[in-house]
């Protein structure tokens, strides 16, 4: 009894990649739920980098209001664009 006890607490205390054998032959975890987890935390970490690298340059002035401002000089904006 306590075989099976230990393997069932050694299964908990894992993290990654998730499973819950029911015997042998039987996971009552899809196959698909490791993968999709992967891609969630991928796409999380994507989007945290790409606000991040807008964050950096809008804070340092190389946005792209920045560069449009650097590219016009002391251009005269007409009234419709000076706001």
């Amino acid at each position: 009894m306590t075989c099976v006890f230990k393997a069932a607490q050694a299964q908990f205390q894992r993290l990654f990649p998730l499973h819950d054998k029911c015997n042998a032959h039987y996971d009552l975890v899809p196959a698909r739920v490791n993968p999709a987890i992967v891609n969630c935390v991928a796409f999380v970490l994507l989007a945290t980098a790409v606000l991040l690298w807008f964050g950096v340059a809008r804070l340092t002035g190389r946005g792209a209001s920045g560069s449009a401002v650097r590219r016009l000089g002391d251009a005269d904006l007409s009234p419709v664009t000076r706001r």
